[in-house]
């Protein structure tokens, strides 16, 4: 514990209540013990979360993201592999 003490710096989350919650988030509970820990919420788990809202406010954008994701589906395939061998 005295290791974690020295060594814990920060604590980065995904910004949801069970983990940066101000009352009894892990992040609250972790400034407990470290006092100088520094939290702070996932870059790319905003980015996501602005990407989608912007995604709902475009229109066609459903449409294109269900393209990449049956063109991804299709890349990925074993079936579309194993004819490659």
């Amino acid at each position: 514990m005295e290791l974690l003490q020295e060594m814990l710096i920060g604590f980065c989350s995904d910004g949801a209540n069970v983990m940066l919650g101000v009352k009894s988030g892990v992040g609250k509970l972790l400034q407990g013990d470290f006092p100088n820990i520094i939290l702070w919420y996932c870059l790319n788990h905003r980015l996501a979360l602005a990407v989608a809202q912007a995604s709902e406010a475009t229109r066609g954008t459903k449409d294109f993201q269900a393209f990449l994701d049956a063109l991804y589906t299709y890349t990925v395939s074993p079936k579309k592999h194993a004819g490659a061998e």
